[in-house]
């Protein structure tokens, strides 16, 4: 059996990196003798992850090769026009897998070759206001419905799907999914969504993000790290992942609330507050620790507050995670990461899904809307955690919900 998975991020993104590396001990599990390829959504340092082999795909190359609009214009339709000479010759009998350049060759080899297509899990099938949340969303029904189009089976992985700024984007996507074999979805939302958008076709099922099944042997060597740092475990720890959400004068809002709740903690409480980068991936603008930069300038330097610069592996950020008291998570992977070392965590929900998750978790009332977000809120919520911590804590020990969970199947 050999399995194409599909839409796969940065490494540098370490929730996402751990959604591949269930998905690839899954798929291994059930096909001990079959090989996988991950085809890649962005530029990848290595070759391959996890004994997987990296190909490049349609949306890599249409937008992450390029800078510019004119230039991401003109790599698009290149990369229409070989998609279209390459089905043109398959339908042929003839896999001229050159016509795509030295880059794309090897994806359309994994395309030919592969018994089936896997979209990995995430929250990447839905649209927001602008033009290029549309384009992203239009390359990636591309890539799978270029694969139905080829003949190969499509599975969904544990997503969220939705919402749609337009009702005809839902549309558009519905014409994808019905065409596929099955989806896991990883909250009920998902499930509104499809029904709402006319996905009648495939088995649907509800699955929990694959996330809440990574494991990792870097909890004792990431407690060693942190003491380094300052951190030795006589008081309690904060953490606290904070992303881009907004594009205007709300992002510095934003962050300043976190400020002034981390000056409350470590002053105040007189904790240990460490701000984690969950996501490093600079070369795609998304690199949690510009934001701490900005933050860390809205404070007075503390010695109870720590700002961690490295770029961690997927192993080493859930090994922080475990070796924290509590969490604030604006990183919805540094939540499940928490939750699943028995942390309790409030999470900021920056999309839908967030709140859709925590909310199948029976977790609702530990979520803050991003738009909610102030310093008081946030003082607020993390008082009433330490009112009900010791329920919180059993909830997690004594009848945690991902133990009963399905995925991927």
């Amino acid at each position: 059996m050999k399995t194409l998975f599909l839409h796969v991020y940065s490494e540098r993104n370490a929730g996402d990196a751990a959604i591949v590396s269930v998905m690839l001990a899954d798929y291994r599990t059930r096909h001990p003798d079959g090989t996988i390829v991950l085809s890649a959504i962005t530029p990848q340092s290595r070759n391959s992850f996890e004994g997987a082999s990296y190909v490049t795909s349609f949306f890599c190359e249409a937008v992450y090769r390029s800078t510019g609009t004119a230039m991401r214009l003109i790599r698009a339709i290149g990369v229409l026009f070989s998609a279209a000479l390459f089905l043109l010759l398959y339908r042929l009998g003839i896999r001229a897998y050159g016509v795509g350049g030295k880059r794309l060759s090897p994806f359309y080899r994994a395309l030919a070759e592969c018994d089936q297509v896997v979209g990995v899990g995430g929250g990447y099938l839905l649209s927001k206001p602008g033009f290029s949340s549309l384009v992203s969303l239009l390359i990636t029904l591309f890539e799978f419905r270029y694969a139905q189009i080829l003949g190969k089976p499509v599975d969904l992985y544990s997503m969220s799907i939705g919402p749609f700024t337009h009702r005809w984007h839902g549309v558009l996507v519905a014409r994808m999914l019905n065409r596929c074999r099955r989806i896991t979805i990883r909250e009920e939302l998902s499930r509104t969504c499809l029904k709402d958008s006319g996905v009648s076709g495939p088995e649907v099922r509800k699955a929990l993000d694959a996330a809440f099944y990574f494991q990792t042997d870097q909890t004792k060597a990431m407690r060693n790290f942190l003491m380094k740092k300052g951190i030795f475990f006589t008081r309690p720890v904060l953490g606290i992942t904070v992303r881009r959400c907004f594009a205007d004068e709300h992002q510095a809002h934003f962050e300043q609330a976190f400020a002034c709740c981390a000056q409350f903690t470590a002053s105040e409480l007189g904790w240990k507050v460490v701000f984690i980068p969950q996501v490093t991936a600079a070369d795609q603008n998304d690199d949690d620790r510009e934001v701490y930069k900005r933050i860390a300038g809205h404070l007075k330097p503390h010695r109870n507050i720590v700002f961690l610069r490295d770029a961690f592996s997927y192993k080493e950020v859930k090994g922080i995670y475990e070796n924290l008291s509590y969490l604030i998570g604006t990183r919805m992977h540094s939540v499940i990461f928490s939750l699943t070392a028995g942390v309790p965590s409030i999470a900021i929900a920056y999309e839908p899904k967030t709140l859709g998750i925590m909310t199948w978790l029976g977790l609702q009332k530990w979520v803050l809307m991003k738009e909610e977000v102030t310093a008081d809120r946030l003082i607020g919520k993390l008082r009433q955690l330490l009112r009900s911590e010791g329920a919180y804590r059993s909830y997690l020990r004594e009848d945690p919900p991902w133990m009963n969970g399905v995925y991927g199947r």
